[in-house]
């Protein structure tokens, strides 16, 4: 835990406000995250990670969070973007892209689509305006990628 806290301290703490100013990507965080063995912490020892369990992940994420909850979005979206290779992926797949994820600072994307599958993984219903003007119906993409945190691309039939 101290490793955590004092990443946040030394790391995220002094830079928070410049990136939730300024809406850029925090790419020199993430890379010392990476270097220091901050991120992928879910993956298996197998493929080259720590293989955290749950608590011990959330008790960083809480560390980190308390230094800026939008960078450790960041850093946990490859949970996210890797959850699939890890819960469906063949040894092959796991191997080529968990392993990957341990040897340098790369970003998951996260790509959900579908008829209503709507802005989120449940399949909830939603109708509403995202950005300026653009109305959001019943087909949308939902991509999640570091250089936008989310973009929603509505069917050009549906709007």
């Amino acid at each position: 835990m101290a490793l955590a806290e004092n990443f946040t301290k030394n790391e995220i703490i002094p830079v928070a406000a410049h990136y939730d100013k300024t809406g850029e990507f925090p790419w020199p965080v993430i890379r010392k995250a990476h270097e220091t063995g901050l991120m992928n912490l879910h993956i298996p020892q197998k493929y080259g990670g720590m293989g955290l369990g749950t608590l011990d992940g959330c008790m960083i994420t809480e560390k980190i969070s308390y230094g800026c909850t939008g960078i450790m979005t960041a850093l946990e979206a490859n949970g996210l973007g890797s959850m699939p290779i890890m819960i469906a992926g063949n040894e092959a797949q796991k191997k080529k892209y968990l392993t990957r994820l341990i040897e340098e600072p790369l970003m998951c994307a996260y790509g959900v689509t579908g008829q209503s599958l709507a802005a989120d993984c449940m399949q909830c219903r939603r109708k509403g305006l995202v950005g300026t003007g653009t109305s959001v119906k019943d087909s949308k993409l939902l991509i999640l990628d570091p250089d936008s945190t989310c973009q929603v691309i509505t069917d050009p039939d549906q709007t």
